[in-house]
């Protein structure tokens, strides 16, 4: 019934067998709905599960922070983009991921180091500490 309603809105009318035909007039044969891609809206990128853990030496200063990320929809690092400033790690796959993280300590961006495990689907960073900035540690006293 919603066919012959829809074949009447476009102007196609039944054949001698029944079948339909289009407003041009010829008999419509095969399947009378036609499938069509649906135009998918892009998923929002999820957060992925990640573990921040901060390794001391053995005076309890920190030395780096380390980062577990899995990302089990993801097959090669290529696929990931990494941004690493002094306070915050951003990791974002394309319509898959998004993470953004502020650290508790600077860190030092230029050591910092990313590796991405194929077969566990994990990226690990290493991210160790900044060394204190030379001019913020002076305590200057006026004369």
């Amino acid at each position: 019934m919603c066919v012959k309603n829809f074949f009447s809105l476009q102007g196609a009318t039944e054949g001698p067998e029944g079948g339909r035909r289009d407003p041009g007039g010829t008999e419509a044969k095969g399947v009378l709905i036609e499938e069509i891609s649906s135009t998918e809206l892009p998923r929002k990128p999820s957060s992925p599960a990640y573990k921040m853990v901060t390794v001391w030496d053995a005076n309890r200063e920190w030395l780096k922070i380390m980062l577990r990320i899995e990302l089990p929809h993801v097959s090669s690092a290529s696929e990931c983009d990494l941004s690493v400033s002094k306070d915050d790690i951003i990791i974002e796959v394309p319509e898959k991921y998004k993470l953004q993280l502020d650290l508790p300590e600077r860190v030092d961006e230029e050591t910092t180091t990313a590796v991405f495990n194929k077969t566990k689907r994990v990226l690990f960073i290493s991210a160790p500490l900044a060394k204190p900035d030379s001019h913020s540690a002076q305590l200057l006293v006026p004369d």
